[in-house]
């Protein structure tokens, strides 16, 4: 199996937590949907129908923390715009709402999908630094940089011992976040999220998974079976 790496990066970041709305709340990373939106974006496939291309059977998504997760709250002014006018000269309701922001965030993504063309593709215009739609983390005006990190064979890492892995990591249906499959070390901050892995050509939610992470971004020993090496680094796939 091939793996394409790169990196994106920016100074401020927002997921939104599909369960917060008058707050809006962020999550640590971007889900695996944002993932495969920013690959739509580089590949120039529209957003109303790119869930087309990318299945759980044929699209593996990681995503590793690279700067420790920082996280500030700001208040924004917001106008209700069916009534303000084509030129915003009639507003009559504003209110500020206080929002989640990721700061000064940085990930690596290992991406890696059947269609070996889709993958030339996608790994000629990160070389080339070129993307058909613009880069941005969660919201439009965050705006991304990115950089192709290579592409690698992945190796399966033989269980029974314990691995770090560099990854967010997620958790199975009756797999627990205990001291047997996982090797905690002092003074890091472990913290767990439920984050959308899958969607439909309608943009409905197909899947989500419970995932555990270091805030400190140091990675988590784990023995289990499904650690894969892609390049130097450790990563299990969402």
């Amino acid at each position: 199996m091939d793996v394409i790496v790169f990196d994106i990066w920016g100074d401020y970041g927002h997921f939104k937590k599909f369960h917060t709305t008058a707050s809006p709340l962020t999550f640590s990373f971007p889900p695996p949907t944002a993932v495969i939106g920013m690959v739509a974006a580089i590949l120039g496939i529209d957003k109303d129908n790119y869930w087309e291309f990318f299945s759980p059977d044929n699209t593996r998504v990681a995503i590793k923390i690279v700067n420790p997760v920082k996280k500030i709250r700001t208040g924004i002014n917001v106008i209700e715009t069916k009534s303000a006018g084509p030129m915003l000269n009639r507003i009559k309701q504003r209110s500020q709402i206080k929002y989640e922001y990721l700061k000064d965030a940085r990930y690596r993504i290992f991406f890696s999908h059947d269609d070996e063309g889709l993958m030339e593709r996608l790994q000629g215009m990160l070389r080339e630094h070129k993307t058909a739609y613009t880069l941005y983390l969660g919201s439009a005006q965050m705006l991304a940089g990115f950089s192709y990190a290579g592409r690698y064979e992945a190796q399966a890492v033989a269980a029974g011992e314990y691995v770090q892995v560099d990854s967010v990591f997620p958790l199975g249906e009756n797999q627990k976040a205990e001291g047997k499959t996982f090797l905690f070390a002092e003074n890091q901050r472990y913290t767990k999220e439920i984050v959308s892995t899958r969607m439909n050509a309608n943009r409905e939610v197909l899947d989500y998974k419970t995932v555990l992470f270091d805030m400190n971004a140091a990675g988590i020993g784990a023995k289990i079976d499904k650690i894969v090496k892609v390049g130097d680094e450790n990563v299990v796939f969402m």
